[in-house]
């Protein structure tokens, strides 16, 4: 644009003044800028690109965006790209989820070689959203003319809530010592107490062998110990769809709540199952990361989903549960009752920096 402008401005000295020097200097400008055109437009027009597929994002966490950018030209490479996100037809840029403005450069693209390059985006509301329109622009040779092409790569994806670290305590505390792991339950396994006797089998322990009931018989004999109840959190979460699809502030952090709880439970190994009554979602006991995240995804497409409400469906909590709702209950029974205003003191304060003395740079003068 700088450059147009001052080329006009040689143009008008020219003609006023009708000077040759000026008729030269105006040759040339145009010259440049035809030949920056010529180029850099030569050089897009043998590109195409594809977007890899995008990883579900998290609110408040970046995410990797990658491209594939080919050079189909035969002869021409291509120099000094960058690739630009832009909004759907006929959308904004502020109405982008997309915090700011990612991009990506690459610094060449030889003659049929494909080169990869990558980005970061932040998201800041949940929900799927879209990923549309990309632009790869240039100003290859010169820095004199900006050309650019856009490309149709539509892709649908999902953002889960933000996820907040908490507190070490806050897990156990709600799993009452009666149902930490340290109870038996009606199968062998690893635990202490005396589960029952089996004949001696190639790789048991000599240590489990019972010395005194093998005496008795002509077989070896082994002593069988009960398994440990594995530890579990349930959660139960009752929320309005309809509070969930208007991003409601206070429906947003009751599910920031939830999907914190989630992650706290997987870095303790410990089982967690999510229930919705009112859309009628009920999950097993889950131990996997990709199960986990399945769950992080049920959270993050809550009210976008389309699943029938069920009006009057009213959670059912067992001992040792934690009921997520938008008004805090009373508590009994060994079920605890959160809402989102509980994430602020059960969430670890960020670390403060100290407060440094502000440095005064000298002034540069304008060139």
């Amino acid at each position: 644009m700088a450059y147009a402008i001052v080329t006009a401005f040689v143009l008008l000295g020219a003609v006023n003044s009708q000077n040759n020097l000026l008729f030269w200097a105006l040759g040339l400008a145009i010259g440049g800028l035809l030949a920056s055109g010529f180029v850099s437009g030569t050089s897009l027009m043998g590109l195409a690109i594809e977007r890899e597929a995008v990883p579900e994002a998290q609110v408040g966490r970046p995410f990797p965006i990658r491209y594939r950018v080919r050079n189909r030209n035969r002869f021409m490479p291509a120099y000094a790209l960058l690739i630009e996100e832009l909004p759907p037809k006929g959308v904004k840029r502020d109405d982008m989820p997309l915090v700011g403005r990612p991009v990506a450069s690459i610094g060449r693209v030889p003659p049929r070689r494909t080169v990869r390059c990558e980005t970061s985006a932040l998201i800041e509301r949940r929900g799927p959203f879209e990923l549309s329109r990309v632009r790869v622009s240039t100003t290859f040779p010169f820095g004199v003319a900006r050309k650019s092409v856009t490309f149709d790569l539509s892709q649908p994806s999902l953002a889960t809530p933000a996820v907040h670290r908490l507190r070490s305590d806050v897990v156990e505390t709600i799993l009452e010592p009666a149902h930490d792991g340290t109870e038996a339950i009606a199968s062998p396994g690893g635990g202490e107490d005396f589960f029952g006797v089996r004949e001696y089998r190639q790789g048991d322990r000599l240590r489990d062998v019972s010395w005194r009931l093998s005496a008795r018989s002509d077989t070896l004999v082994v002593t069988q110990r009960s398994a440990r109840a594995p530890r579990r959190l349930v959660l139960h979460l009752d929320l309005d769809p309809k509070l969930a699809a208007g991003r409601d502030d206070r429906a947003e952090q009751l599910l920031s709540l939830a999907a914190s709880l989630v992650v706290e439970a997987g870095r303790r190994a410990i089982s967690v199952s999510l229930s919705i009554p009112r859309v009628g979602v009920s999950s097993g006991s889950v131990t996997t990361p990709a199960g986990r995240a399945a769950l992080l995804r049920r959270l993050g497409s809550y009210g976008f989903s389309g699943a029938a409400e069920q009006e009057g469906a009213v959670p059912k909590a067992r001992f040792g549960a934690v009921v997520l709702t938008l008004t805090r209950g009373p508590t009994a029974g060994g079920i605890h009752t959160l809402s989102g205003d509980d994430l602020a003191r059960l969430r670890v304060e960020p670390t403060k920096e100290p407060d440094h003395e502000p440095k005064h740079e000298p002034d540069r003068m304008a060139s």
